[in-house]
Protein backbone atom coordinates (compact mmCIF):
# COMPACT_ATOMS: atom_id res chain seq x y z
CA UNK A 1 0.00 0.00 0.00
CA UNK A 2 2.84 2.35 0.80
CA UNK A 3 4.45 1.56 -2.51
CA UNK A 4 1.22 2.33 -4.33
CA UNK A 5 0.86 5.52 -2.37
CA UNK A 6 4.43 6.57 -3.17
CA UNK A 7 3.89 5.65 -6.84
CA UNK A 8 0.72 7.75 -6.93
CA UNK A 9 2.56 10.69 -5.36
CA UNK A 10 5.37 10.33 -7.92
CA UNK A 11 2.86 10.24 -10.80
CA UNK A 12 1.02 13.25 -9.36
CA UNK A 13 4.29 15.16 -9.01
CA UNK A 14 5.24 14.35 -12.62
CA UNK A 15 1.73 15.35 -13.69
CA UNK A 16 2.10 18.73 -11.95
CA UNK A 17 5.50 19.27 -13.58
CA UNK A 18 3.99 18.48 -16.98
CA UNK A 19 1.05 20.83 -16.33
CA UNK A 20 3.51 23.58 -15.43
CA UNK A 21 5.55 22.84 -18.54
CA UNK A 22 2.41 22.92 -20.73
CA UNK A 23 1.40 26.23 -19.15
CA UNK A 24 4.83 27.66 -19.99
CA UNK A 25 4.58 26.38 -23.55
CA UNK A 26 1.14 27.95 -23.94
CA UNK A 27 2.51 31.30 -22.75
CA UNK A 28 5.43 31.04 -25.21
CA UNK A 29 3.00 30.14 -27.99
CA UNK A 30 0.76 33.11 -27.18
CA UNK A 31 3.78 35.43 -27.16
CA UNK A 32 4.96 34.12 -30.51
CA UNK A 33 1.46 34.53 -31.95
CA UNK A 34 1.43 38.18 -30.84
CA UNK A 35 4.82 38.72 -32.47
CA UNK A 36 3.58 37.07 -35.66
CA UNK A 37 0.48 39.28 -35.72
CA UNK A 38 2.65 42.37 -35.19
CA UNK A 39 4.92 41.30 -38.06
CA UNK A 40 1.92 40.65 -40.28
CA UNK A 41 0.68 44.17 -39.56
CA UNK A 42 4.09 45.62 -40.37
CA UNK A 43 4.18 43.56 -43.58
CA UNK A 44 0.80 44.98 -44.62
CA UNK A 45 2.08 48.51 -44.02
CA UNK A 46 5.23 47.80 -46.02
CA UNK A 47 3.16 46.26 -48.83
CA UNK A 48 1.04 49.42 -48.97
CA UNK A 49 4.22 51.48 -49.12
CA UNK A 50 5.58 49.36 -51.96
CA UNK A 51 2.29 49.66 -53.85
CA UNK A 52 2.32 53.43 -53.37
CA UNK A 53 5.88 53.60 -54.68
CA UNK A 54 5.00 51.42 -57.67
CA UNK A 55 2.02 53.63 -58.43
CA UNK A 56 4.18 56.74 -58.11
CA UNK A 57 6.77 55.18 -60.44
CA UNK A 58 4.11 54.46 -63.06
CA UNK A 59 2.80 58.00 -62.75
CA UNK A 60 6.30 59.42 -63.15
CA UNK A 61 6.87 57.25 -66.24
CA UNK A 62 3.64 58.55 -67.78
CA UNK A 63 4.69 62.12 -67.07
CA UNK A 64 8.12 61.47 -68.54
CA UNK A 65 6.56 60.02 -71.71
CA UNK A 66 4.30 63.06 -71.95
CA UNK A 67 7.31 65.39 -71.60
CA UNK A 68 9.24 63.43 -74.25
CA UNK A 69 6.31 63.66 -76.69
CA UNK A 70 5.98 67.38 -76.07
CA UNK A 71 9.73 67.86 -76.44
CA UNK A 72 9.65 66.20 -79.86
CA UNK A 73 6.70 68.40 -80.85
CA UNK A 74 8.48 71.56 -79.65
CA UNK A 75 11.68 70.56 -81.46
CA UNK A 76 9.74 70.18 -84.71
CA UNK A 77 8.01 73.53 -84.22
CA UNK A 78 11.33 75.22 -83.39
CA UNK A 79 12.89 73.78 -86.54
CA UNK A 80 10.00 75.13 -88.65
CA UNK A 81 10.29 78.54 -86.97
CA UNK A 82 14.04 78.65 -87.59
CA UNK A 83 13.43 77.82 -91.25
CA UNK A 84 10.84 80.61 -91.47
CA UNK A 85 13.22 83.07 -89.76
CA UNK A 86 16.04 82.03 -92.08
CA UNK A 87 13.75 82.47 -95.11
CA UNK A 88 12.61 85.84 -93.83
CA UNK A 89 16.21 86.96 -93.22
CA UNK A 90 17.17 85.84 -96.74
CA UNK A 91 14.18 87.67 -98.16
CA UNK A 92 15.06 90.83 -96.20
CA UNK A 93 18.67 90.66 -97.31
CA UNK A 94 17.51 90.35 -100.93
CA UNK A 95 15.17 93.32 -100.53
CA UNK A 96 17.95 95.37 -98.89
CA UNK A 97 20.30 94.65 -101.78
CA UNK A 98 17.64 95.61 -104.30
CA UNK A 99 16.97 98.86 -102.44
CA UNK A 100 20.66 99.72 -102.39
CA UNK A 101 20.87 99.51 -106.18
Amino acid sequence: LTRKSNAIKTVEAKHEKLKTKVKGLKIKHATKNKKIKNLQGKNKELDKGVQNLESLGKHQNRRFSYVERNQAKFNTENKKLKEKVSGFETEQATKNKQMQR
